[in-house]
């Protein structure tokens, strides 16, 4: 980052704030969006209410249907046509093609889902646990934002469930059983023919199981080839308080034959269609997941995921799967979860349900599964402040990266006390040659054992801790609607301040840990270049040090402003803690004085072991050294 790069990234910023800015729709552009999105969600509300029917050619019965009067002969004769029509369509299932819609309801401690006869289908699911951020229900879906509908061939006539009214069976919880069974079954012609749709639901469990059921129909079957298409629709519900992280992290996910999890992109619309067998679909929000679970039942090739971002205050985006599912001894058995994504109780499934918690990928996510989530639940145990908990942990993490700690700042002290004799290597070589310069500092850094990149390492070292926190705070359930502060909502952004208009990449309001971050990043950053610049750093390079001691400040508190409060919580106590560490490392631990004559004792130690930073260092000075003196004979010649 010389003046140059800087200049050039902030001149990167500079345009892309002014596109931005003139990029931005006009109130028309605006208005026609805000239509254009009711348009869509009236269309894919009718999409998920109404019936699909045949389209039926005018014969003499049907016009005759509409002189009819209404005397009891004519509506007989009526209703006789009427059936006639349906026996035509629905064939034997043509009874159950005619009734009326009912509902019902069944409870558990946890969650309350009601059903519909219409399609024998579940039509919203509520967790009585949890709510809203405007402190209303939540609804994991409702009637008008979710569709499940299976498509058969019968009798040689594409039919579908959703066609049906079909008849309620509830079984209730008894001692032996404490399980509510609810049954629906549509029955073709004869009650040994039906199909059934078997719901049960657990006391304490967000995992039910879902059954369908061609009982008494083989042939379904064979007109099938032995499968079925799942139609499974669902508008995600605005459930958190920032629309924008909602939208970030909702998407598709998928387990396949193989065991890989993978997942729809999260930033855009996408569509995939599975190339193994799929074990398991999600329908994933930020912190709450629909999904089905079958035995390698969605068939590869022909099992369809899409998903689409809509531009709505009440809805996140639009999550459909179109799946191929294998029969087995003439139905499906499948276990459909209903909850929250809380790491623990996806986990003990053991089918990677948990892999659609965004912990981080390879080593970043292993920190997150074996540091912090262990040391975060022992402290939630403890019944304190989740804020509370969030510095304890910080302090505890950083106490774990003390060595770390200590060694970075050894390595600026002993750049910081060479610094007279770097000072005079550059003023001897000021006007001369860049290539000896470089050569006579590579000496004195071998002669004194220092390595200049030593304290680079450790943070690269913690790099991989930094990123996990960055994963896990707004991905942790735990942290959902609880407060700190002046946060009332760990797991959103807080706001000290709401601007009234939004600010292109900043937001509409003001996050108070983020600026508090900031302003402890300059304190950070001040004080590791006053170490830095102690190492030997010329007017120019002191320059640049100051402007990105500004700069990164700046730019985080811009790109953190809508994130996770306890995230930016954890960023403003790991810098002040690190900043605490630093000054009793140089008060109490490390003198300058000491290091220095150890240095100097170095140069007289021509005996002393290598290290492999002067092993490198020798190597490349002979290689330069090797190769200017190729061109100085070329040059003679």
């Amino acid at each position: 980052m010389d003046k140059k790069g800087i200049t050039g990234l902030l001149l990167i910023m500079a345009i892309l704030f002014a596109w931005q800015y003139m990029n931005q729709p006009s109130p028309e552009e605006l208005a026609e969006m805000k239509a254009k999105a009711q348009q869509e969600e009236a269309q894919l509300a009718q999409a998920n209410t109404s019936e699909e029917t045949k389209v039926i050619a005018p014969t003499e019965e049907f016009v005759e249907i509409k002189s009819l009067g209404t005397d009891s002969a004519s509506l007989s004769k009526k209703d006789s046509l009427e059936s006639v029509a349906l026996v035509s369509k629905y064939g034997t299932l043509a009874s159950s093609a005619r009734g009326t819609q009912e509902y019902t309801t069944i409870s558990t401690p946890i969650i309350t889902a009601v059903f519909s006869n219409k399609g024998g289908r579940m039509v919203s699911v509520e967790l009585n646990n949890y709510h809203t951020y405007d402190s209303l229900p939540l609804l994991l879906f409702t009637e008008d934002s979710t569709m499940l509908d299976f498509q058969f061939n019968y009798e040689n006539r594409a039919l579908k469930a959703s066609d049906f009214y079909f008849d309620v069976e509830v079984i209730e919880p008894t001692a032996e059983t404490a399980s509510t069974v609810i049954i629906y079954r549509a029955y073709a012609g004869s009650n040994a023919k039906y199909i059934e749709q078997r719901y049960t639901l657990f006391p304490d469990e967000y995992m039910s199981k879902y059954a369908i059921n061609f009982v008494g129909m083989n042939d379904v079957v064979a007109e099938n080839n032995n499968s079925i298409l799942m139609d499974w629709n669902m508008r995600a519900l605005n459930k958190e308080k920032g629309m924008d992280l909602q939208r970030q992290k909702t998407t598709l996910f998928f387990r396949t034959s193989d065991g890989d999890t993978d997942y729809l992109s999260e930033g855009r619309d996408d569509e995939e269609t599975l190339e193994l067998n799929g074990q398991w679909i999600s329908f994933k929000q930020q912190f709450f997941s629909v999904a089905l679970v079958s035995n390698n039942s969605f068939k590869a090739n022909t099992t369809t995921l899409t998903t689409k971002k809509l531009n709505s205050k009440d809805y996140v985006a639009q999550l459909s799967a179109k799946m191929d599912a294998e029969l087995n001894n003439g139905g499906i058995a499948m276990d459909m979860y209903l909850g929250p994504n809380g790491y623990s109780m996806l986990k003990k499934y053991d089918i990677d349900l948990d892999h659609q918690i965004d912990l981080g990928w390879g080593i970043f996510g292993w920190v997150n599964r074996f540091i912090v989530i262990p040391v975060f639940n022992v402290l939630d145990g403890t019944g304190i402040s989740y804020g509370i908990i969030i510095l304890i942990l910080t302090i505890f993490i950083k106490l774990l990266l003390s060595p770390i700690t200590y060694k970075t700042y050894l390595s600026s002290a002993k750049m910081k006390v060479l610094k007279p004799e770097i000072e005079e290597i550059n003023k001897k070589y000021k006007d001369g040659d860049n290539m000896k310069k470089q050569q006579a500092m590579m000496d004195l850094y071998k002669q004194t054992g220092v390595n200049p990149m030593a304290g680079c390492i450790p943070m690269l070292i913690q790099m991989p801790i930094l990123y996990a926190m960055f994963r896990f705070f707004p991905a942790a359930l735990e942290l959902r609607q609880k407060p700190f502060l002046w946060a009332d909502d760990l797991s959103a952004y807080d706001s000290i301040f709401d601007l009234g208009f939004a600010i292109p990449f900043y937001g509409d309001h003001i996050s108070g840990f983020t600026l508090l971050m900031a302003i402890s990043m300059v304190f950070y950053t001040r004080n590791n270049s006053q170490m830095s610049m102690g190492g030997g750093m010329g007017g120019a390079q002191e320059q640049q040090m100051k402007i990105m001691m500004w700069m990164m400040p700046i730019m985080m508190a811009v790109f953190l402003n809508s994130f996770a409060a306890g995230l930016t919580l954890y960023y403003f106590t790991s810098n002040m803690v690190t900043m605490a560490q630093q000054y009793v490392i140089k008060t109490f631990i490390i003198d300058e004085d000491k290091i220095h004559a150890k240095l100097q004792a170095n140069k007289t130690n021509p005996k002393k072991k290598k290290g492999m930073f002067a092993k490198q260092l020798e190597k490349m000075t002979e290689a330069q050294q090797e190769a200017q003196n190729r061109q100085a004979r070329r040059r003679n010649k």
